[in-house]
């Protein structure tokens, strides 16, 4: 069944974004009195549609459904900005896995610089993207997107009850495995870009409280690291 994130719920009556409305009038076709199901403040609802005067669209709530399909463990990704093409896969396989919120950051290696833009559109086109893996995941919410930043200290606005950041170097003291079988209900985990961090970027973020880990012997592309990441803490979390 067809799932859509409702903007409001007036008198029994869905409100949903023009976009999704012409989905599905035009391309899903949907018939007249048709179900769907609409999520709306973290609720899935049973719905119909209805067409007044074979135009205007009214969705009608049936009943809630009482699905829960988001993790149990809030998780933030700080991630370094990375070429578009790679970084829309990731935002799409990151909402797919549970991710509650994403940080795109520009660290001083990166080699897509953003932070210094006007970057709306761009944000609204990730939030798109998210909104689409969010619906296509049965998920309950759609993660939000902070603006793109590259100043550290920022980031220990988002510190959670544990703290990690990817660093591959033959001297790091914590076990993945170990962080992330911890008692928690919140997780921030950093994952760098392309050209991986600078020292000094590490040890300021040690200095925050933010633990470094290795994700394993091989090393891992950007885009790839944030879904291994959040495929281990789902694993541990919930299967």
């Amino acid at each position: 069944m067809h799932r859509f994130f409702a903007t409001r719920l007036v008198d029994n009556q869905f409100y949903l974004e023009n976009a999704d409305l012409h989905q599905i009038k035009n391309v899903l076709r949907l018939k007249n009195n048709a179900q769907i199901i609409c999520i709306y403040q973290q609720h899935h609802y049973l719905a119909t549609i209805t067409y007044l005067n074979n135009q205007q669209l009214v969705i009608t709530k049936i009943s809630e459904l009482g699905q829960n399909h988001d993790p149990q463990v809030k998780i933030t990704l700080v991630a370094g900005l990375i070429r578009s093409h790679k970084w829309d896969l990731m935002l799409q396989k990151v909402t797919e896995l549970g991710v509650s919120q994403i940080v795109p950051f520009e660290f001083k290696r990166c080699v897509v610089h953003l932070a210094n833009e006007n970057n709306a559109s761009k944000i609204k086109r990730w939030e798109k993207i998210c909104k689409e893996a969010s619906e296509q995941s049965y998920r309950n919410s759609i993660p939000t997107i902070a603006n793109i930043s590259n100043n550290l200290t920022t980031l220990q606005s988002y510190l959670s009850d544990v703290n990690i950041v990817c660093y591959e170097n033959e001297n790091f003291v914590n076990s993945l495995s170990t962080v992330l079988t911890q008692d928690y209900h919140s997780i921030t985990v950093i994952v760098g870009p392309e050209g991986g961090f600078d020292p000094g970027e590490i040890k300021e973020l040690q200095a925050m409280g933010y633990q470094s880990v290795s994700l394993g012997p091989r090393i891992l592309r950007a885009e790839t690291a944030p879904i291994f990441l959040l495929s281990a803490i789902i694993y541990e979390k919930e299967l």
